[in-house]
């Protein structure tokens, strides 16, 4: 007791600094006896009122670590409990084939009608990335949680995201458009309960994070600047629902969910057939796999908002690789078969009919210190889709992609990277799909965009400050 020696130290303070009665022989006896009495009714008087404290003390601290029932220390208990992540990223990308300052990398064209061209795919270039030759405020991101343990076995998770990412997630537009949505966006907003059910049972219902792909909407999760072709083309990026998972035999895991739809957003139609969504996972020493799905309405989707009411499924497999602190990889392969009558589901401009595909993408990073780092992406895709609307049913599509990244301080990381992409389709109806400057549509001289390459080369720089 800390607090009460330091009482007891005051008072025997205040007692040296007391009177002293006279020597006896200055006084008679009978002076002396009074003088000790005194002293001793004192000496009793001190004692009990730091006897008292003492109680009073020991009362508050028992109060104190049972957590005493006052609305202060409710308080507090509930803030340490909570967990805190953010981050501020911004970027710059230039696109060496195209000087024009367009708006979108990659795939991402405008689809401007006036050329002829009615639109492009939506997230197959840099679904983060809307533009060229000029900087872009990517993503102010903010995360809490309450976890989950035996002893609180109930909790939450909020993800809000703001800039360009949540600009693109918030949009209803079917191009996800930059300028359509907010600059808000709610990535993530679910209640969470630890069920006491074997090693113990998660659930989640709310907004949550797909649990297909290797790649993540999230900045820091990811090797890499730019999301790859696999991501863009393959994967749902936020579901709707309920999901448990849950871990057994020391190295296995396993998901189930009911979701809103297979790849919809939350501003998409709502709709009334939900979709199922799974996981099941082996984690070794240093090798880990995963087999993850969905099957179910294909209503909306990612950039498409019209009603379809038709099926579709996506098959996920992900191996991981991490021999040792310096190196971490992964091989993803996807395949997709979407029965849509209305519009292929991420794609805009498309005439009627079924979507499928299959891709696989390989990555890793090497750390070379503590604060260099290096990391690689090789891709490729064959998509059949009339995705253009010009009839073509067999694009194949390989990207690479090399980048470089660097600790200025311990909160402050910034990207370099290069990257290459190639698309054509085999059946000749489609040969170049990405902007060249100038003029033109497809090479033929007129107004709208000018498409003549079957490759693309950008570059960009990004930076990340973590908190």
């Amino acid at each position: 007791m800390r607090f009460v020696n330091w009482i007891a130290g005051l008072a025997a303070m205040a007692l040296l600094a007391s009177p002293l009665p006279v020597a006896a022989d200055e006084m008679g006896g009978d002076d002396v006896q009074e003088q000790l009495y005194m002293m001793q009714q004192r000496l009793k008087k001190m004692e009990d009122q730091l006897a008292s404290t003492n109680r009073q003390l020991t009362d508050a601290q028992g109060r104190l670590s049972a957590g005493g029932g006052e609305p202060n220390n409710k308080l507090l208990s509930f803030l340490n409990s909570l967990e805190f992540e953010g981050w501020v990223s911004a970027s710059y990308f230039y696109n060496f084939r195209d000087t024009s300052n367009r708006d979108k990398p990659g795939f991402n064209t405008t689809g401007d009608p006036t050329g002829g061209f009615s639109a492009a795919p939506v997230f197959l270039g840099y679904p983060f990335k809307q533009e060229t030759q000029s900087f872009q405020l990517d993503q102010v991101w903010f995360a809490v949680e309450k976890p989950t343990t035996e002893a609180s076995r109930a909790g939450f998770r909020l993800d809000m995201t703001w800039g360009r990412t949540g600009e693109i997630l918030s949009g209803r537009s079917t191009d996800f458009a930059a300028g359509t949505g907010q600059d808000f966006n709610l990535y993530q907003g679910y209640i969470q309960y630890k069920a006491p059910i074997g090693e113990g049972v998660n659930f989640k219902m709310g907004k949550f994070g797909t649990v297909i792909g290797a790649e993540t909407v999230r900045a820091v999760d990811n090797f890499n600047i730019t999301r790859g072709i696999v991501f863009g083309a393959f994967q749902p990026i936020t579901h709707v629902g309920l999901m448990a998972d849950t871990t057994f035999a020391e190295s296995y895991s396993a998901g189930l969910g009911v979701v809103s739809e297979t790849r919809g957003l939350a501003n998409d139609t709502p709709i009334s057939n939900p979709a199922l969504l799974w996981t099941f996972g082996w984690q070794g020493d240093t090798v880990n796999a995963s087999f993850n799905g969905t099957w179910g309405n294909s209503t909306g989707g990612q950039g498409e908002e019209t009603a379809g009411g038709n099926k579709e499924y996506i098959l996920d497999f992900i191996v991981g690789w991490n021999p040792s602190d310096k190196f971490s990889g992964y091989i993803n392969a996807d395949y997709i078969n979407t029965e849509n009558t209305n519009k292929p589901g991420r794609f805009v401009g498309g005439t009627s009919g079924q979507y499928s595909g299959y891709g696989i993408a390989a990555a890793g990073r090497y750390a070379v210190n503590e604060k260099l780092g290096v990391a690689g992406r090789v891709e490729w895709a064959d998509i059949n889709a009339d995705i253009f609307g010009e009839g073509t049913d067999d694009l194949k599509i390989w990207g690479l992609t090399g980048t470089v990244d660097y600790l200025l301080t311990s909160n402050l990381q910034v990207r370099a990277e290069l990257r290459y992409d190639n698309a054509s389709a085999s059946d000749g109806s489609l040969e170049n799909i990405f902007r060249r400057s100038g003029t033109g549509t497809r090479g033929v001289v007129g107004s709208g965009q000018e498409l003549r390459k079957d490759d693309q080369f950008t570059g960009g720089v990004e930076v990340i400050y973590s908190f």
